[in-house]
C-alpha cells in the first residue's frame, strides 16, 4: 500500500527533496554531478507505452482506489457511446484531483476505453512526477494536443479550474473556479465531442494545505502556471488521507459542431455545463458525505 501511495503522489516530494539536496552541494563536484541527473531526468524523453512502467502504474491506480476507496457511478451509463470522444470535465481540482485516477483503462472498464486525462505542461519537466503521468496516459493540455486526441478519437479528461482553482479554496465550502473558464467547451464544439460532467465528492478532504495571501502570490502562480502552496496529509507527510470518494459521471451534453463558434454560442452551451455541474452536485451531495457543505462557483 505504502509502495503504491508513493508512486502516486510522491513524485513532487521526491522531485522537491533531490531540488534541495543539489542546492546545498553546489558548487561541488557533488552538487554538479546531480544537477545533470536531474536535468537528464526532466528532459530525456519517456516512453508511454513502457510496458513495465504501465503495470507499474496499473499497480499503484488500483491500490489507490482501494486506498480510499473511490468508488465511481454513472447517471446514465447507457447515454455513452464507446465510440464516440468526450470532453470530460472533472471538479473539482481540490489540492490534487486524485478521484480522476478511477476513470483510467488501467483501473477498471468503462465507456470511455480511449481516454486521455490532460494535465498542466509544467508537468513535462518535473522529474519522477512526470514518468509516472505519462506510463498513466496523461497528455499536455495545450490547445494543439487536445484538438488532435480528440480528433483522433479519444476521450480527453479535463480539469477546466485547473491548478488556479487552488488559489480559491476555501477548508468549509466546496470552490470551484468555472465561470471563466470556456477554452475546454470551445474546443469541444470545434471538434463536435459531447461534453460531459463529473463531480468528484470526497477528494478536497484528502490534504490540509495553506496558501499564501495576496495578489503578489496570485500574479505569481499564473506566471508558472503552478500554485505552490503548502499542503500534507497523514502525520504531516505526503500520503493523503484517507476516505470515501464517489465521482460521479453526468449526462452527456451535446453540442453543435462550429468550427469557430461565436462567443455567444459557447456562452449558452457553457451555461448548460455549469448547470448540470450544479445538478449533479445536488442531486449526490448526501451520498457524497458533502451534505451541508455549500457549492461555490466563481
Amino acid at each position: 500500500m505504502g509502495i503504491a501511495l508513493f508512486i502516486w503522489v510522491g513524485g513532487f516530494h521526491v522531485n522537491l527533496l533531490f531540488s534541495l539536496l543539489i542546492l546545498c552541494n553546489l558548487p561541488g563536484p557533488v552538487g554538479i554531478a546531480l544537477l545533470c541527473v536531474y536535468l537528464t531526468l526532466a528532459f530525456i524523453p519517456v516512453k508511454e507505452d513502457s510496458s513495465w512502467g504501465r503495470e507499474l502504474c496499473r499497480f499503484a491506480c488500483s491500490t489507490v482506489v482501494d486506498y480510499f476507496p473511490i468508488s465511481l457511478k454513472f447517471e446514465e451509463r447507457d447515454s455513452l457511446d464507446p465510440g464516440r470522444a468526450y470532453v470530460i470535465g472533472l471538479e473539482p481540482h481540490s489540492v490534487l484531483p486524485l478521484s480522476a485516477v478511477v476513470l483510467s483503462p488501467l483501473v477498471m472498464k468503462t465507456p470511455f476505453p480511449r481516454i486521455k486525462m490532460l494535465g498542466s505542461s509544467a508537468l513535462k519537466h518535473v522529474p519522477f512526477a512526470r514518468h509516472v503521468w505519462t506510463w498513466m496516459g496523461v497528455a499536455d493540455v495545450s490547445k494543439s494536443s487536445f484538438d488532435d486526441l480528440l480528433r483522433r478519437g479519444w476521450s480527453c479528461v479535463v480539469v477546466p479550474g485547473g491548478v488556479q482553482e487552488c488559489l480559491y479554496m476555501e477548508k468549509d465550502k466546496e470552490v470551484i473556479f468555472l465561470k471563466q473558464r470556456r477554452g475546454f467547451v470551445r474546443m469541444a464544439m470545434a471538434t463536435g465531442s459531447p461534453l460531459v460532467p463529473v463531480f468528484g465528492f470526497g477528494q478536497s478532504h484528502t490534504y490540509y494545505f495553506w496558501l499564501p495571501k495576496g495578489q503578489w502570490f496570485r500574479k505569481l502562480s499564473r506566471m508558472i502556471h503552478y500554485v505552490p502552496m503548502l499542503y500534507w496529509g497523514i502525520k504531516g507527510s505526503p500520503v493523503p488521507v484517507p476516505g470515501r470518494m464517489l465521482v460521479v459521471v453526468g449526462r452527456p451534453i451535446e453540442v453543435p459542431c462550429v468550427k469557430n463558434p461565436t462567443p455567444q454560442q459557447v456562452s449558452e452551451v457553457h451555461d448548460k455545463f455549469v448547470k448540470a455541474m450544479e445538478d449533479i452536485y445536488e442531486r449526490h451531495k448526501r451520498e457524497g458525505g458533502m451534505e451541508g457543505v455549500p457549492l461555490v462557483i466563481k
